[in-house]
Order: structure tokens, then sequence, then C-alpha cells
């Protein structure tokens, strides 16, 4: 598992390297195991069973994280 604990953006990726979801955290492992943790997110099982990959971007901080997040939605439009 993720041992990555800082602040960061994380995308959740299909089998066709579509975007499904992109979030941010200032603590990533923490935040992945509340998606796919014995009791799963708020995103509903449809989007779960779709997530193919994890892509993680690692952040210096959480301000910078905030706007990676929304520069990579306005990017990719999940």
């Amino acid at each position: 598992m993720l041992k990555y604990t800082d602040s960061g953006v994380y995308r959740f990726l299909d089998t066709m390297e579509n975007t499904i979801y992109i979030g941010s955290a200032k603590n990533i492992q923490r935040r992945l195991n509340s998606h796919f943790g014995g009791k799963q997110g708020h995103l509903g099982k449809s989007v779960y069973s779709q997530v193919a990959r994890v892509e993680i971007c690692k952040c210096a901080d959480y301000p910078t994280a905030l706007a990676l997040e929304q520069y990579l939605i306005n990017k990719y439009k999940p």
C-alpha cells in the first residue's frame, strides 16, 4: 500500500486511461484509504468499479495541491 503521507493530488483512471475523478489531500495515504478501505468513500460503487489505476502527484504543501487539483480538473474535466 501507499506510504506517502504528505500533501498531493490523486487521479482515478479507467482502463482506457480516461480520468474518472481528481482529488487532493493533506495526507494522500489516509485519503486513499478512505476511498478504498473497508467502507468505500463518497463516490459510489459504480465509480470505484471503473478505477483501473490511481495516479499520485506529490506536492510541497496543501495550497500547491489545491492549485494543481483545480488545474487538472479544468484540463481533464472528469
